[in-house]
């Protein structure tokens, strides 16, 4: 008769767990007399490795970088307010965002970092993660501080920006051109006309423009005449802010989210690998 297997089952740091005998269905369990004779009689063993419960999923961690990399990635590429910030203005409302994707990149990789370490033991694995984890951790208090501190200088140069590109409205360059198109486009999908001060804002380029200014009966939005047309009365520059308050929160939740498995994954390492670190 052909023996049926045994299954053992040990931790990774090579510590045994128990063993099932598939012949006599029988699971025996520590280090005891009979685990020995069990294992010295069968020839057909087979081993597979117990992960304790805690231990850092690695998959989790990049699935995590993932989700944060594709979100900082789609806020990123949307073109509804950032083509109002000229390249060389003194602001960017998108700093934030290549942060976090930088962010998402780095946690991924990490992820990868903390698993092999964990699998293998590695202590300068091990103490990489750690520390990296806990230097981003460290780095998102430390901006999060600094934008408390600085909100009014923000907002400040988010008007002073916004208003500086009014020129832009009145340009026939190319540069002023593709500005235009942008703020029309925007006209047409937040019903507002003008950047600052209203349908004013265009200049002599408002007549070829005013078709994404015009108010369309019955209007949600408030309409005024201007130049014999009926246009809408607000400027586009309160839902421009209103679009950057939004996506404020997304990347501040984001943060909460990240900072929140970042503190778990630590916590992790304290309690399962200090001891192999220090050992």
């Amino acid at each position: 008769m052909q023996e049926r297997p045994l299954v053992v089952s040990v931790l990774p740091q090579g510590e045994l767990c128990s063993a099932t005998s598939q012949a006599d269905g029988y699971q025996y369990s520590g280090g005891g007399g009979s685990l020995s004779r069990l294992l010295s009689s069968s020839k057909d063993v087979r081993l597979q490795v117990v992960i304790p419960r805690g231990v850092p999923d690695c998959k989790k961690a990049q699935l995590c970088g993932v989700l944060i990399l594709a979100l900082a990635i789609w806020l990123r590429v949307s073109k509804s307010e950032q083509e109002f910030f000229s390249e060389d203005s003194d602001m960017h409302p998108y700093v934030a965002v290549n942060i976090l994707i930088a962010v998402g990149s780095i946690i991924m990789i990490l992820g990868f970092l903390g698993c092999c370490g964990a699998m293998k033991e590695s202590r300068c694995m091990l103490l990489t993660f750690f520390i990296c984890l806990l230097l981003i951790l460290l780095l998102q208090v430390a901006a999060g501080i600094l934008g408390v501190t600085y909100r009014s200088e923000y907002e400040q140069v988010l008007n002073e920006t916004l208003h500086k590109n009014v020129e832009l409205l009145r340009g026939t360059d190319e540069k002023a051109k593709s500005f235009q198109k942008a703020l029309v486009d925007f006209q047409k999908e937040f019903k507002c006309c003008g950047l600052v001060d209203g349908a004013s804002d265009w200049g002599h380029n408002f007549q070829p423009n005013s078709e994404s200014c015009e108010c369309s009966a019955p209007s949600d939005s408030p309409c005024t005449q201007y130049e014999g047309k009926s246009v809408y009365q607000e400027a586009c520059i309160n839902r421009i802010k209103d679009l950057l308050k939004k996506n404020l929160l997304v990347i501040i939740g984001l943060a909460f989210g990240i900072a929140f498995i970042e503190v778990q994954y630590n916590l992790s390492l304290i309690t399962l690998f200090i001891p192999l670190l220090v050992h």
